[in-house]
């Protein structure tokens, strides 16, 4: 049933496309081949592939010689036919992969009643609720209505600064060149400190291409008028195909004397907004919001604001759960940390 496949082999591009061509939503997380260590789970019956995900593989620091494995995006339709077997699926891979230290599988549905049923399915094969490294909570903007009446959803406001940006000269236009890897860069590591956090690894030249012809996703970048070149990026953003919704994944700003308090952030998601209508997406995931209980000093508070002025369709999406599958493996882990902060402690 389950056979293990490095990432971009022939089997994980032809199951991209059979996967897609049967009407599955294959989320674009499993398209990435950047990752060396990255493997490709394939589900079939009868010489036919049903479903299948993507795992990252990542060597312990706590104890060497393990490894950490991480299922992104589980859930919705692609995985609901193998919940009855999900157990020992992930049992097999565990067995396949060896001395896992521990499993972590991120669950992504925007169906309440399949998220329940995909959460309860993972805790009946014995894993655990953790906190979540991504988002639990997203806006979504249906996209089913043309152009012109989704842009009426949007608020008074939201709209008059798409206006205002576009009457100022701006243009916005999609990014696929090499060259424009260092500006991104350094815009992305500019906006996390603004917010005081330390931005997570990303890595721009795969960002930059599509590495399997299967997978959607483009950069948009606003530039000031007439500086169609890296020095005249203002803003970019990264939006993503997941088969039947898109989601805005990565966006970043810097401040151009020239543009002065011009709301560059407001065109560039339009546009993304605009792009994944054109390909036929269901709806939009704004890539996640802050909490309602979340107190307005948050540092997100601004881009969660800045989102709600797109859809105010909040929905709970996410959810983390966590197996570590070896009890002795498990205790030495946790050995390994408290040592850790001790010896931090005494510096």
């Amino acid at each position: 049933m389950l056979s293990v496949h490095a990432a971009g082999s022939a089997n994980h591009r032809q199951d991209l496309v059979a996967l897609s061509a049967s009407g599955q939503s294959v989320p674009h997380h499993y398209c990435d081949v950047s990752d060396p260590d990255a493997l490709w789970c394939r589900i079939a019956s009868d010489g036919r592939v049903r479903s299948g995900f993507l795992v990252r593989v990542q060597r312990s620091r706590a104890v060497p010689g393990t490894r950490l494995l991480r299922v992104e995006r589980f859930g919705r339709s692609l995985h609901q036919p193998i919940l009855p077997e999900i157990g020992s699926i992930l049992r097999e891979l565990i067995q396949h992969v060896g001395r896992v230290l521990r499993l972590n599988v991120e669950l992504f549905d925007e169906d309440q009643a399949g998220r329940a049923a995909t959460l309860a399915a993972l805790m009946g094969a014995g894993m655990r609720r953790t906190p979540s490294r991504s988002y639990r909570e997203t806006l979504r903007l249906r996209l089913g209505a043309g152009p012109a009446d989704v842009f009426g959803t949007l608020s008074s406001s939201t709209r008059r600064n798409v206006r205002t940006a576009e009457r100022s000269g701006l243009v916005v236009a999609a990014i696929d060149r090499a060259e424009y890897v260092p500006r991104l860069r350094a815009m992305y590591v500019e906006t996390f400190r603004r917010t005081g956090a330390e931005p997570p690894p990303l890595d721009f030249d795969a960002m930059m291409s599509s590495p399997i012809d299967e997978a959607r996703a483009r950069v948009f970048g606003v530039f000031a008028a007439d500086r169609i070149e890296p020095e005249g990026l203002a803003a970019f953003a990264w939006v993503r195909s997941h088969g039947d919704y898109a989601s805005y994944d990565v966006a970043a700003s810097t401040r151009l004397p020239e543009l002065g308090r011009t709301p560059v952030g407001y065109p560039l998601l339009w546009r993304t907004v605009e792009w994944a209508m054109s390909s036929g997406h269901r709806w939009f995931d704004l890539g996640g919001v802050l909490p309602e209980s979340a107190p307005s000093s948050h540092p997100l508070a601004g881009i969660s604001a800045f989102k709600r002025g797109f859809s105010e369709d909040r929905v709970v999406v996410g959810d983390e759960l966590m197996l570590e599958p070896s009890t002795m493996l498990r205790g030495i882990g946790t050995l390994s940390q408290y040592l850790a902060a001790v010896v931090r402690r005494t510096k």
